[in-house]
C-alpha cells in the first residue's frame, strides 16, 4: 500500500473523529440558523413561547447527536481495534 491509501488506514479513527465533529457542528448550526425565523414570527404567536424555544433547541441539539453518533461510534472501533493490535505487537 502507498500514499494517500495507506494514510488513511493508518489515521482511520482520526478521520472518522473529525468527520463525526462536522456533522455534529452542521446538524447544530443548521438548526441554530433556523431559529431566529421561530423567534421573530409575529403570525404564529404559539412559536414565540419560550417553551417552542427550548423544544426546538433541544430537537436540534439531539437530530445533530444522532447524525454524529455513527462516525462517533466508527471511529471509536477503530481506536480499541489498532491499540489491541498494538498491544500483541
Amino acid at each position: 500500500m502507498s500514499g494517500f491509501f495507506a494514510w488513511s488506514l493508518r489515521h482511520g479513527a482520526a478521520i472518522l473523529f473529525v468527520v463525526a465533529l462536522g456533522v455534529l457542528v452542521v446538524g447544530f448550526v443548521t438548526y441554530v440558523t433556523g431559529m431566529p425565523n421561530m423567534f421573530f414570527d409575529t403570525s404564529a404567536p404559539e412559536k414565540t413561547q419560550p417553551m417552542a424555544r427550548l423544544w426546538v433547541f433541544a430537537s436540534g441539539a439531539a437530530n445533530a447527536l444522532h447524525s454524529a453518533a455513527f462516525p462517533f461510534f466508527g471511529a471509536l472501533v477503530i481506536d480499541r481495534l489498532d491499540r489491541r493490535r498494538e498491544a500483541r505487537a
